[in-house]
């Protein structure tokens, strides 16, 4: 939370909450609850009330967390949003969804996900979009009985589609930026640009050879050519965006040719690969 907001002035806290909630959660309407301090969050089959004064106790309490606290509450908050099983999956309705390794494990159901290796720490799972900006896992009892080549077959023709407007934007670009792109479209699905061929393909041919990409946030995508002027810093500017990220992805930062991506080591990997090397020699 910004350092200028006083943490007493209950309207000004309501406030802070409810942009940030509504920088997540961007398809519904979130209003003051009528009636008691709180918020309330409406939308396609939602209608959700949430009391903030637990909240704000314990933020007042522990004022030197409140940035933590509330990033913690506003992530809490999808589980209400989430329709509750069982509900039947629309493959049409599947994507990969870009996450790390950490994510997908500290999932009790994790392990049902249909996963797919990408560079690094960075992983792309099976997932369905459901109404206000929201998405859930595709379970095991759900991707089996079609099988795991056809719902991988699916994401793969969802995804590419749904970034089909990216491929046209890149190669239509009258230049490359200085720093590379930003990419800030989707608030869930952003780094699931990195599995799509023509995505990778349009970002090399433009950029006149390979890559640097990361994700430090999940609806924010970084791409700096490796022989531009940024590639340098792109590492540390990773870093600090994932340090400052609303929603925070990963700081890994991967290299693509146009066809595939390859995790780059950080400079702390690259001395302990070395030391290692030379202990061993």
């Amino acid at each position: 939370m910004a350092a200028s907001v006083d943490l007493a002035d209950r309207d000004a806290f309501l406030e802070r909450v409810r942009i940030q909630l509504q920088a997540r959660y961007r398809e519904l309407s979130i209003a003051p609850d009528v009636g008691r301090w709180g918020l309330r969050l409406s939308g396609s089959g939602v209608d959700v009330r949430l009391a903030l004064t637990p909240l704000h106790q314990a933020v007042v309490r522990e004022p030197a967390r409140a940035a933590a606290l509330i990033a913690d509450f506003v992530r809490s908050v999808e589980a209400q949003l989430t329709p509750a099983l069982p509900l039947q999956v629309s493959l049409a309705r599947t994507l990969w969804c870009v996450r790390t390794t950490a994510y997908v494990a500290e999932h009790t159901r994790g392990c049902d996900l249909l996963v797919r290796p990408l560079a690094g720490q960075l992983v792309a799972f099976v997932a369905e979009q459901l109404p206000n900006s929201i998405m859930r896992g595709v379970p095991r009892e759900a991707w089996e009985p079609p099988g795991e080549a056809e719902v991988a077959a699916t994401a793969d023709r969802n995804t590419a589609r749904h970034f089909a407007a990216y491929e046209a934007r890149i190669r239509a670009a009258a230049r490359v930026p200085r720093d590379g792109w930003q990419f800030s479209g989707d608030p869930l699905f952003e780094g699931s640009m990195m599995v799509v061929p023509d995505v990778l393909a349009a970002l090399t041919d433009r950029a006149g050879g390979e890559v640097l990409m990361a994700t430090p946030d999940r609806g924010v995508v970084l791409v700096v050519p490796v022989d531009g002027p940024g590639a340098a810093d792109f590492p540390r500017r990773a870093v600090r965006a994932w340090r400052d990220a609303m929603n925070p992805c990963s700081p890994q930062v991967v290299r693509s040719d146009g066809v595939s991506v390859t995790a780059v080591q950080s400079r702390t990997e690259e001395r302990e690969a070395g030391l290692f090397r030379r202990l061993r020699g």
